[in-house]
């Protein structure tokens, strides 16, 4: 059946495409979006015709599949380019997979006629703009003629009748832009010209999913095509009449009022009660307030202009360790003056003070500054700048002086916007001012500057797509807020005097451009006017989301308007057209949630109709399909979790009650819940046994040994406390890990408990270093008392410590959350606390607090660990030396992508030919190839993952649209906590058989904080809210795993490697040889420099050899300098290098050479070969060798660390200070064990010559680097 939708034109409206001069041209994907309440997710196709036939964007393939003519013609279109034609008309076929919805979707072009006078009349099809074909053989066909035509049903089929327009009639009016929609849904297809509806036909039978492989989009003959969108649902009227709108509405009126500023010190910045400030910018893409606010404060004085800007970085993209927690929620590549900061994230001001000039600033996180006037970027605005990012804000002051634009005076106005980028939040960019009819930024808003009593401060704007208004005004005077729309469905004014008010309100669906305008009366001075574009259209939304392994559909819907009406929610299921399942829900207000059991139903195809009324009418229905498949064999696979003690460890043996490991002795009593006696290396890092104090009384009751065998033990613990009982679980591993589960339950209907906290005494002389993580550990000292619950905290010395840590603060109930973590000296004992209650709290119910201690060193250090290095000691090709021996590199690219079949994140499916390709040319070459592996990151076009998704996707986190363009570097997160793992250790093994690979390398390790409750994420505080945990157990379990299957698939019993990333969990991962670490430092290196990015006590808490675990610090100089990267590869960044290695020689440390120059890491390691690099050497650490070395004359932060073996002694002098030193250092020949004048220089890594005069060196050395020296310790002259 075909639809034939011909239509003739009677009237144009005129759309003005205004460009701006001397901008960087914005990428065409985000040219052209609506401003309208539609979101880019719901585009899913998007043809700009920016002088390419391939489609800027898609969720699928992009790519033109045919085309004819050949002799195509671009022009200007309605935006940027478009394509036209003359004689013959044009076809383009596009492939519909992921592009297109067939069940509902619509279709939005742009045509302009051209000369159709050309057209003989009548004739019946000049061309094709749209065709659409499913498999069943119907298709929606949108031609164009001189023909009238209605589409109506007719015994039973959709048919059409076509009526010729009269010659002579005036049919179109040639060079006028029109708006095209097709729309297709569940009843019928409608055709829509510039926001009307034309013509409609009903459907007997909906469409299903079942497209053909292509469809087709062309021009006709003397006509000109544009702005082609697919959406991946039905459009709206509202909706279709706000991109006609779009298209076709006058630029919207902004402007700000800037107070003058008399309140300010010198050189500071204005106090921001003096400014005017406003909260929310609008974004390009989808014309809405940012889901992103930013708050934006300004002012002037005779001398500055002056703006502060601070964006709070979203919770759920700071929670993202990987993401925004590695790289920083700031990008920042660009550091040269002038360059195109624009690409990076950043702020942006335009100002136009008059007709001719125009000027441009643009600055990033590093003080970076573009500025131009008139696009000439000579011409330099003097703009000071200060910035500040973390993790959870990023504020920017700029100080921009007047004379380097022109001094205004009160009441003059400036053309003016503002801009910002986020690559983070995947913003193109947002500003205070949008114009429909320019896609560069442009300074179409306005400043006025006025006196001082003009500040006017808005904060908020509410949730505009969810139909709600809500912000604050604050000023001085009599002030008018007048709220509008363009259509006047709104209109409201409100009053109020010198302070604050508050406006909240519902907006009434169709209303477009919401208006809000604030004037002082005693002046009648505008203060502030701002135009939000605008269309929240659709009454509601209704989705659905499938969670196979718990066979449960989570419906949820969300009605507009919140009119507290009582509604209902009725679902239906059918298989193959047949009702098998009915459900019918009540709830009020906007959201309803159901979760719909269907483990009854069997495997197969399901379709879904939901409805939504209110008082009998409906208020939104929607179609919806699943496919609940058989669970594949890997769901619940026990593959690497064999009971067995793996290698280095020992078995667990027992004495009475005591409990010996490697290197670790475990002693109970009969009546502690803690170890009577826990020895480390020998040695107690502890003064007495770790204690849980209830309201000032040690705990204590029965203590059971349950089980015990060789790979670990259980115990259970009772008491009665304070009218609480308490019952423990606790597990020993044969790594030294003892795991705590205890629970406390009232012994009646409630209990009262005051106080709890957990007491861990150390020696003093244990407490000399700590460790959050990698970018907050150093020296003890520099730890805070007082602190909020952080997941990992250890405390230790070289020789031995004690790991804190937990997935969660759960059951934790504390009036001071800042006050949770605290340490107290008393004494010889240095007490960490752990409160978990610091109030009266009463217990009615079952309460669980879980948490790890692990006594360190974690593992036995690895055998020759020193001779183990990463990478290429030379540039050729040739094999390398022996000591080179392990090369990590990407699992996913390689050969593969010289064969098309790149891999994505975690793609482990077979085949495997590749990646024995890959394995055997390392191995030819002389290194063992480490690949690499994903804890957290898949790639989310895997199988697997689209139909695991809800099981194994951390909760919150940003997700990637199914149907979405593949690509091999996106990903998303899962959690090592649900069947993840499962599938994960299924595909390694078969992986691990076939390859014979010997190592392999876990990135993005985390953990990653998740409450996604199906996989057993997540625990509800006191409050009903759904909290985040940090699966460590889950990530340990994971490690494991993996060492198992490594060892069993190892039958030639060689050497094998595990590798991972780790920030947090470095002192749990026991199953892990080593752990490359460094890359958490891009933010730190890139903002503040290449020196600074680390002090010597924190070094020294992360490199320097203790828990077992080989450190390989992953250097990220390049990385966080990406517009420096060339550079960092050049000998004129040497010195940075060295500096690196000075650090890594003066630490006993290892270093994986990458992203800088390698000269140095090859220099350092052949001196160290020279000198003999073995487990024979002993290391006399800067920090622990005063009675072998004194160093004078120097800064504090010029140390000196030694090494020495039978007959060398090597000293390695590192400056880590910004100032050039001549020191003294003199060596205690008795303390080092040589004879008197038995010492003699042999060589200098850098080859210098130096003058050792008896047991006395004084060497020159510069501001930022090291010198290692040789010395002979024998034969005396």
């Amino acid at each position: 059946m075909v639809f034939k939708v011909i239509f003739t034109v009677s009237s144009f409206i005129l759309f003005l495409n205004l460009q701006g001069e001397n901008m960087e041209k914005l990428s065409p994907v985000l040219e052209g979006f609506p401003r309208t309440g539609l979101g880019t997710s719901e585009i899913s196709f998007y043809q700009p015709f920016e002088e390419t036939l391939n489609a800027t964007y898609g969720r699928g393939k992009t790519d033109t599949l045919k085309m004819s003519p050949k002799d195509i013609q671009w022009g200007n279109g309605i935006c940027g380019k478009c394509i036209s034609t003359k004689e013959k008309s044009l076809s383009l076929k596009y492939p519909t997979e992921k592009n297109l919805n067939g069940i509902e979707g619509a279709i939005s072009f742009w045509m302009k006629p051209g000369d159709w006078s050309k057209l003989k009349s009548g004739f019946n099809a000049p061309g094709i703009f749209v065709s659409i074909e499913w498999k069943d053989k119907r298709r929606i066909t949108l031609f164009n003629n001189n023909w009238y035509t209605l589409m109506e049903a007719n015994n039973g089929h959709e048919n059409v009748r076509s009526t010729p327009v009269p010659e002579g009639t005036d049919f179109y009016i040639r060079d006028k832009w029109l708006h095209f929609v097709l729309v297709w849904q569940a009843d019928k297809v409608l055709c829509y010209i510039d926001g009307e509806e034309k013509a409609a036909v009903d459907l007997k039978m909906p469409f299903d999913k079942n497209l053909e492989d292509n469809f087709t989009i062309g021009c006709p003959q003397f006509s000109s095509l544009d702005e082609v969108k697919v959406f991946n649902r039905a459009l709206t009227k509202s909706e279709i009449e706000s991109l006609y709108d779009y298209g076709t509405s006058k630029p919207s009126k902004a402007f700000i009022s800037v107070p003058f500023c008399e309140k300010k010190e010198k050189n500071a910045m204005p106090p921001k009660d003096c400014c005017t400030s406003w909260t929310g910018l609008i974004e390009r893409l989808t014309g809405q307030i940012s889901d992103f606010p930013t708050t934006v404060w300004t002012s002037y004085d005779d001398e500055n202009l002056y703006f502060q800007f601070l964006w709070k970085v979203p919770k759920e993209l700071a929670d993202d360790s990987v993401g925004v927690g590695l790289y920083g929620a700031v990008s920042h590549d660009v550091g040269e003056k002038d360059g195109p900061v624009w690409k990076d994230d950043s702020f942006e001001l335009l100002f136009s003070p008059n007709s001719k000039d125009e000027y441009r600033i643009v600055v990033n996180d590093r003080n970076s500054v573009y500025d131009s006037k008139n696009g000439n970027s000579s011409w330099d605005s003097g703009v000071k700048v200060i910035s500040e990012a973390n993790l959870k804000e990023w504020n920017l002051s700029l100080v921009i002086p007047l004379k380097s634009i022109n001094i205004p005076k009160s009441g003059d106005e400036w053309k003016f916007n503002i801009i910002r980028r986020s690559k983070v939040c995947g913003i193109a960019y947002e500003s205070f001012f949008v114009d429909s009819h320019s896609f560069l930024p442009c300074p179409g808003g306005s400043l006025r500057f006025a006196d001082s009593n003009s500040r006017v401060r808005i904060s908020g704007m509410g949730s505009l797509k969810s139909g709600l208004l809500d912000f604050s005004v604050c000023a001085d005077g009599k002030i008018d807020v007048l709220l509008h729309d363009q259509k006047g469905i709104l209109k409201e004014e409100k009053k109020f005097s010198s302070g604050s008010l508050s406006i909240e309100k519902n907006l009434p669906i169709g209303a477009d451009k919401i208006y809000i305008k604030i004037n002082r009366e005693e002046s009648n001075t505008d203060l502030f006017e701002l135009a939000v574009p605008y269309s929240f259209s659709r009454a509601g939304e209704i989705s659905f989301t499938f969670i196979p392994l718990v066979d449960l559909l989570n419906m949820k819907c969300v009605v507009s308007a919140d009119d507290k009406t009582p509604k209902k929610f009725i679902v239906r299921i059918l298989k193959s057209g047949k009702e098998v399942c009915k459900k019918d829900y009540s709830f009020q207000g906007k959201y309803g949630e159901f979760k719909i059991p269907v483990k009854e139903l069997g495997k197969g195809d399901y379709s879904i109709e939901a409805y939504v009324s209110a008082n009998g009418k409906e208020l939104l229905s929607k179609r919806m399909f699943f496919t609940k498949k058989e669970l594949p064999e890997w769901v619940n696979n026990k593959y690497g979790l064999d009971d067995i003690v793996l290698k280095p460890w020992e078995p667990l043996t027992r004495e009475g009650n005591t409990f010996k490991l490697w290197n670790r002795q475990f002693k109970y009593s009969e009546d502690l819940l803690f170890p009577e006696t826990l020895l480390s290396a020998g040695e107690s890092p502890l003064a007495r046994s770790v204690e849980l104090i209830i309201d000032g009384k040690v705990l204590k009751g029965k203590n059971v040994i349950e089980s015990f065998k060789k790979t670990g033990l259980r115990r259970s613990f009772h008491a009665d406390m304070e009218g609480v009982e308490i019952n423990a679980s606790v597990n020993l591993s044969y790594d030294g890990m003892e795991w705590y589960d205890i629970k406390l339950d009232p012994a009646e209907n409630s209990a009262e408990i005051s106080n709890m906290k957990l007491v861990i005494p150390f020696k003093k002389e244990t407490a000399e270093l700590y460790f959050k993580d990698l970018r907050d550990a150093g020296n003890i000292k520099k730890l805070p008392s007082d602190m909020p619950f952080c997941q990992i905290l250890v405390i230790r010395n070289d020789l031995h410590g004690l790991v804190f840590f937990a997935e969660s603060p759960e059951g934790y109930s504390l009036k001071k959350p800042s006050s949770c973590i605290q340490w107290k000296e008393k004494g010889d004992t240095f007490e960490l606390i752990i409160n978990i209650i610091d109030h009266p709290f009463k217990i009615n119910k079952e309460r669980k607090i879980a948490f790890g201690l692990i006594p360190t060193p974690i593992r036995p250090e690895r055998i020759n660990w020193r001779n183990i290095r990463v990478g290429k000691l030379n540039n050729s090709k040739e094999a390398q030396p022996p000591l080179a021996r392990w090369q990590f590199w990407w699992t996913w690219h390689g050969d593969a992508k010289k064969e098309k079949q790149e891999r994505f994140w975690n793609n482990l499916t077979p085949p495997y030919d590749d990646l024995r390709k890959l394995y055997k040319k390392c191995i030819d070459s002389g290194i063992t190839p480490v690949p690499y592996f994903s804890l957290t990151r898949m790639s989310p076009f895997i199988e697997e993952y689209k139909y695991f998704e809800e099981d194994w996707h951390i909760e919150p986190s940003q997700r990637v649209a199914q149907g979405e363009k593949e690509n091999t570097s996106k990903s998303v997160m899962v959690c090592p906590n649900s069947t993840y793992s499962d599938y994960f250790f299924y595909r390694l093994k078969s992986a691990l058989d076939e390859t014979g690979f010997r190592g392999i390398y876990i990135d993005c390790t985390g953990p990653i904080a998740c409450c996604n409750h199906y996989h057993g994420c997540g625990y509800t505080d006191d409050d009903g809210k759904m909290c985040k945990t940090y699966p460590y157990l889950a990530t340990r379990e994971f490690y494991r795993r993996a060492r198992t299957l490594l060892e069993q698939s190892n039958t030639e019993n060689k050497e094998t490697m595990l590798v991972g990333h780790a920030n947090r969990p470095l002192y749990v991962l026991s199953g892990a040889d080593a752990a490359a670490i460094g890359e958490n430092f891009v933010v730190e290196v890139g903002k503040h420099g290449n020196y600074h990015w680390i002090s010597l006590d924190h070094f020294r808490a992360l490199m320097s050899p203790h828990t077992g675990i080989i450190n390989f610090l992953l250097p990220q100089f390049a990385r966080a300098r990406m517009n420096e990267k060339d550079i960092w590869f050049s000998e004129q960044k040497r010195p940075e290098v060295e500096h690196l290695c000075g650090l890594v020689m003066c630490h006993d440390a290892k270093v994986w050479p990458a992203f800088s120059l390698n000269a140095p890491y090859r220099e350092m390691w052949k001196f160290q070969d020279l000198f003999g690099w073995d487990e024979k050497l002993e290391f006399l650490p800067y920090w622990n060798n005063k009675k072998y070395v004194k160093v004078e004359n120097a800064p504090e932060d010029l140390v000196v660390s030694l090494y020495r073996r039978p007959g060398k002694l090597m000293a390695v002098v590192l400056n880590h200070s910004d100032k050039k030193s001549n020191p003294k250092i003199t060596f205690n020949m008795k303390e080092l064990g040589i004879e008197k004048d038995a010492l003699s220089f042999v060589d200098s890594l850098h080859g210098n010559k130096y003058e050792l005069k008896g047991n006395v060196l004084e060497i020159p050395i510069n501001p930022w680097s090291y010198e290692a020296l040789i010395f002979k310790t024998g034969s005396p002259k």
